[in-house]
């Protein structure tokens, strides 16, 4: 998503330069799939906010920071004036919303409580984040996102809402051979403490 591209792009450069034999595969995995793919080695490591995982999982959840919840929307929504909204000011705008598979649970648990009570022509769907700020930006309401997602350059207005903030973390399995992944979360920690 939007911000974790921008922290991505330093990071990998600094990981060449330290292992330059290292031959980096992005993908965009949803929620479900995730800790499949990383359980079976088809991926090495996930960056993602915390997301409910197994019990029996071995995985190892390494957080990279606490990540503030921020509501984003045109000037006509939300008041340039204002300091922070409450959930409970943000249930009389319009809502533009994502598939909840291409949310932390957290964040579409808040999504949905949200819609609730809501007329039908005030609500509109997405499949994702780019999406979901597309439709901000044409002016069709405000959305509810982790910061992290929301560019920095994003030309909608951006408040926080008063709710707890949310860890953002690298997934990865134990004992991987080499020391790849520990310097790729090192860099990575690194560049967030920049930012």
């Amino acid at each position: 998503t939007s911000m974790v591209p921008v922290l991505f792009v330093e990071t990998l450069r600094l990981l060449r330069e330290q292992h330059p034999n290292v031959h980096p595969k992005l993908q965009l995995i949803q929620g479900p799939q995730l800790q499949t793919r990383l359980e079976n080695g088809t991926i090495d490591v996930a960056i993602h906010t915390d997301i409910s995982v197994n019990k029996k999982s071995s995985l190892i959840y390494k957080e990279l920071s606490k990540c503030p919840i921020v509501c984003v929307g045109q000037p006509e929504y939300l008041d340039p004036e204002r300091t922070s909204y409450s959930l409970e000011e943000l249930k009389c705008l319009p809502l533009v919303i994502c598939r909840p598979t291409s949310l932390s649970p957290d964040i579409a648990s808040l999504q949905w409580d949200l819609t609730k009570g809501r007329r039908m022509q005030d609500l509109y769907f997405c499949e994702d984040i780019e999406s979901l700020l597309f439709l901000v930006q044409a002016r069709y309401g405000i959305a509810v996102l982790p910061d992290i997602v929301v560019p920095p350059d994003f030309c909608c207005k951006r408040f926080p809402v008063s709710v707890p903030s949310i860890s953002f973390g690298a997934y990865y399995r134990p004992n991987q051979p080499g020391n790849i992944i520990d310097n790729f979360i090192s860099i990575l920690l690194q560049q967030l403490s920049q930012c």
